[in-house]
């Protein structure tokens, strides 16, 4: 098993997890400045603002930062009419703090495939990914590029899968980690393992190195 640090390229065998909606280039640059693995979540980003994100990352630090993505899990939908009923339905509150009703978006969530063209032209030193397994062609074009990536999983099952994908670190997130169940193999409510439990189970189960989330 490689050490996580000579892996990723970092001091420190911390790495900060990644926040869709709410990770902020500041707080990215400052752990990876720090000598951890600063972390930035993608969801919802498309092409253009994965690129500007990735010019901001690059003028805050030189040193190694993860992009995080998620991968489609197969329930997205676009956006129809009944977002502007709802929108609507809501005006008197969005009214009250000064804030514009949201207009209907083209989509909801970016095509995967321009949010990697995107991230292949950033080059981070690692990809991260939640809600599934990177297809064999994803593993191999960030590899081929010199992208570390890690996969991560809430049982050992799934750890497993990661690793035979060909991942090159897993993230064991335990049932007590914040923001979503990032559950792919068994509905969330079935792999609700606890950290202190799930990550030595995954430690023996897989050969590549293993990050610990959530307790």
């Amino acid at each position: 098993m490689s050490d996580l640090r000579t892996l990723f390229g970092i001091t420190h065998p911390i790495v900060l997890g990644p926040f869709g909606g709410l990770s902020s280039v500041a707080l990215t640059a400052a752990v990876s400045n720090a000598g951890g693995l600063g972390s930035f979540g993608l969801y919802g980003y498309d092409g253009d603002r994965i690129r500007a994100t990735g010019s901001e990352l690059r003028a805050a630090t030189d040193r190694p930062f993860a992009l995080n993505i998620w991968l489609p899990t197969g329930d997205e939908v676009e956006p129809n009419p009944q977002h502007t009923v709802f929108a609507q339905a809501l005006q008197p509150f969005y009214e009250a703090v000064g804030v514009a009703v949201p207009t209907r978006p083209e989509r909801y969530v970016p095509p995967l495939d321009e949010q990697l063209d995107a991230i292949w032209a950033v080059a981070p030193a690692v990809l991260s990914v939640v809600f599934g397994v990177p297809s064999p062609e994803v593993v191999a074009e960030a590899h081929d590029r010199g992208i570390r990536i890690v996969g991560t999983a809430t049982t050992v099952a799934e750890a497993v899968a990661l690793a035979e994908a060909g991942v090159d670190a897993v993230v064991a997130t335990g049932a007590e980690a914040a923001g979503h169940r990032v559950s792919f193999l068994r509905p969330a409510e079935e792999s609700l393992v606890g950290t202190f439990a799930l990550v030595p189970q995954v430690v023996d189960a897989v050969g590549v190195p293993v990050i610990a989330a959530g307790g």
